[in-house]
């Protein structure tokens, strides 16, 4: 169903007035938000770099803003722009669209990209904001608006070792042995006489043989072999980080938000991102560095062009969005001609009365700014489905009911199309046949080389590995591509390295699956299968002008994420090492297992970084391991992961009760029960600086209840857990008992039992 815009218009002045407000206590928002993953928090909007660092200033405003009560919106990103309908967006009332722009693109393509813009909704009554990331670098990296940043050093210093070694040595021994020898002897004998009846006796000498065995012993002189020990005084290596300052990036984007409002091509500029990844308390001074950035935009902007209206992308976190994200609703409204909070329904598992909620907390926290309410029309990140137009209405009417002055969806291309009356893409009305327009000339095709490409791949590799999702793009030679595009890229380069083609490839146009759908199993794709996949992607995307919903394997079907994933890596592979892989290895795209929230004090972590009895995370051998498992990881999560996957595939599950070996023990025999694998695991992270623990609960396997220890490890903020204990499981992911059903007992830095 459309909603004409009159219709609508009337609806939320109605609503507007309505005083039967519900106001949210943080004790109410701590409950309904606290078994809620990070990554299901973050705003699927793409964001960008910059950081913070001046002090605020006072607001300009000269010259009045543009009214934004009763305002209707919609994120448009620039692959969308060519698709628009605008008489769509006219019928169903939309005032205002945000389009992606960004500060990393040649600046007069965005010129022209939004000139054109300009052109195509002129005369329509709809205003356009510029839709800028801020603090996300060009690999979706976060970057501190404090613009502090970390690097990593390798320090020498020496330290003496207890080193083995084989020493040989002279023994005795005892030996025994059989022999056979001959004898003589002397016999007496009787003889009978038969005169006088008498016996005489009489010497004679015999000759007897006779074989027999006997034992002896004698001591035989050799060398064997034992371990010893020394110390030896060498010079070693530690990682250490350190930290500088950098705020450059904060003056770029301000330069870039000023040069846009004073290009007269956008009525508003809109900041996504503009927050900490749910860390800000962990920095001092984190919210006021949010504060003072927006403060340094409004300034920039409004100095060069008065009525450019200045919003933003807020969480919607109620009464702790200042603590996890720096976003103070009241300090920000003062620097804000609207604000825009993503009220996304479907990210935080809510209903449609959560909306309303967080609607009225944030309402009442605006001093009176109006605040435009960002909707999902999706049902969730993970889950594509359009929300049906009924329900869309529905909570959008929630919203206004609670005190919205208008909303914003999220996005173009993902709407119920009976919302926007029903169509897909058809050309504005062309005027009269004597007058037609000027068509708009194709843009000349963009292309990569095979080098670039696997450059992005290692780029993009790295991305999933740290952060166990997507970028929301990947640069290439100063291009924002998508990842359906990448997707793309890398299958068609995938094609052309295994067929030793050098030619370059053009970016195509690539929109994202309709119903993504995914049933695989872990295993691996040999050479020709991955050639053969690659090339089904290819024809369907060039038929269709977006990603499949999944692809087909021997292991399954695989979407999006896990081939962006395996591609990834293939062609870094090749590029690497100038050949292609013979298979490649596939799992399942699932989110780490996330046991508990972050650990916050650096007090607490120092207790999962001893040696132990147990856990001999200090002695030699174990790092020395450690060590070498580790030598080309280039995050604590890549650590983690390939100290877990090692343990695994490296010893044998063997069934005993409580500990019996210990971390070196296990690692020697190659062989242990959960206790000594979780020893073995712990003490290796422990090893290279990676915290872990130990949990013990009563868990259900497919043959019974029973006792069992796992490990945890903190990497990227999270304790993650590591059950090594069956190959079916893998880092962050338990399949072989029930992680849904269990009775935990304990959590320990050091094992008990």
């Amino acid at each position: 169903m459309c909603i004409a815009s009159e219709n609508l218009t009337s609806n939320i002045t109605a609503l507007n007035s309505s005083t039967d407000d519900l106001d949210i206590t943080t004790t109410d928002y701590a409950n309904q938000t606290s078994n809620l993953n990070q990554s299901t928090t973050n705003t699927t909007l793409e964001e960008g770099v910059t950081a913070a660092g001046e002090e605020q200033s006072t607001p300009q405003s000269d010259t009045p803003t543009p009214q934004y009560n009763n305002a209707q919106g919609i994120w448009i990103h620039r692959d969308d722009l060519r698709n628009i309908d605008v008489n769509a967006l006219v019928e169903a009332g939309v005032t205002d669209i945000f389009v992606k722009v960004s500060r990393l693109v040649d600046y007069q393509t965005t010129l022209d990209s939004l000139a054109g813009v300009k052109e195509m909704v002129s005369g329509r009554g709809i205003r356009i904001h510029a839709w800028v990331t801020c603090f996300l670098d060009a690999d979706g990296k976060w970057v501190d608006p404090l613009g502090t940043y970390s690097y990593t050093v390798q320090v020498p210093f020496q330290q003496t070792v207890k080193v083995a070694y084989q020493e040989a040595y002279k023994s005795w021994y005892k030996s025994y042995y059989k022999s056979w020898y001959k004898s003589w002897y002397k016999s007496w004998y009787k003889s009978w006489y038969k005169s006088g009846s008498k016996w005489k006796y009489k010497w004679r000498y015999t000759w007897k043989y006779t074989w027999k065995y006997t034992w002896k012993y004698v001591l035989k002189y050799g060398w064997n072999y034992r371990t010893a020990y020394k110390y030896v005084t060498t010079t070693s290596y530690r990682t250490e980080t350190r930290y500088g300052t950098d705020t450059g990036l904060n003056d770029e984007l301000v330069q870039f938000t000023s040069k846009l409002a004073s290009s007269k091509l956008v009525d508003g500029i809109h900041l996504d991102y503009v927050r900490y990844p749910g860390t800000a308390y962990k920095y001092t001074g984190g919210t006021e560095a949010i504060t003072q950035f927006v403060a340094r935009v409004n300034t920039a902007v409004k100095s060069v062009n008065p009525s450019t209206a200045l919003s933003a992308s807020l969480m919607p976190e109620g009464s702790v969005n200042a603590y996890y994200y720096g976003q103070d609703y009241s300090k920000l409204a003062t620097y804000l001609d609207f604000l825009v909070p993503m009220v996304y329904k479907g990210n935080y598992k809510a209903d449609t009365d959560w909306i309303g909620r967080m609607t009225n907390y944030i309402v009442s926290q605006a001093n009176g700014k109006p605040v435009l309410v960002g909707l999902q029309t999706y049902r969730s990140d993970n889950d594509l489905s359009r929300l049906p137009a009924a329900e869309l209405e529905q909570d959008i009417n929630k919203a206004l009911e609670k005190g919205a002055s208008g909303y914003v969806l999220f996005r173009y291309g993902l709407v119920d199309l009976s919302f926007l009356g029903g169509t897909s893409y058809s050309p504005p009305e062309t005027g009269s046949s004597t007058n037609p327009p000027t068509p708009t000339p194709e843009p000349s095709p963009v292309y990569f080389t095979l080098d670039q490409i696997g450059d992005a791949a290692g780029r993009v590799k790295n991305f999933i590995l740290e952060n166990q999702r997507l970028p929301n793009y990947v640069l290439i030679s100063s291009r924002e591509v998508s990842m359906p595009q990448f997707l793309y890229l890398v299958s068609t380069a995938t094609i052309h390295a295994n067929n030793g083609i050098r030619n370059s490839i053009a970016l195509v146009n690539a929109g994202d699956p309709l119903e993504p759908s995914e049933d695989v199993k872990s295993g691996n794709i040999n050479c020709p299968e991955l050639v053969d996949i690659a090339q089904s992607i290819k024809n369907f995307m060039e038929a269709s002008n977006r990603a499949p919903n999944y692809a087909a394997s021997s292991l399954g079907k695989m979407k999006l994420e896990t081939l962006l994933s395996l591609y990834s890596r293939v062609l870094d592979f090749y590029c690497t090492n100038q050949r292609m892989p013979n298979y490649a290895t596939v799992n399942p795209w699932i989110s780490p297992v996330q046991s508990s929230g972050p650990v916050t004090s650096p007090g607490d972590l120092q207790q999962y970084l001893a040696a132990t009895s147990n856990c001999q995370s200090n002695d030699p051998q174990i790092i020395a391991l450690a060590q070498s498992i580790t030598t080309n990881c280039a995050s604590s999560y890549e650590m983690g992961l390939a100290i877990f996957n090692w343990v695994r595939d490296q010893l044998d599950y063997s069934w005993y009760y409580n500990t019996q070996k210990g971390a070196v023990n296990a690692m020697l025999t190659r062989t242990a029960n959960c206790c000594d694998m979780s020893h073995l695991i712990v003490a290796l992270c422990r090893a290279v600086n990676i915290p872990a623990r130990y949990q013990h609960g009563t868990c259900n396997f497919n043959s019974g209840s029973y006792g069992h220890v796992w490990a945890e490890l903190y990497v990227n903020d999270n304790w993650i857990s590591a059950d090594a204990t069956s190959n079916a499981n893998s880092f962050g992911i338990i399949k072989n008992w029930n992680t849904n059903n269990y009775i935990w007992k304990g959590t320990y830095a050091q094992l008990p039992f």
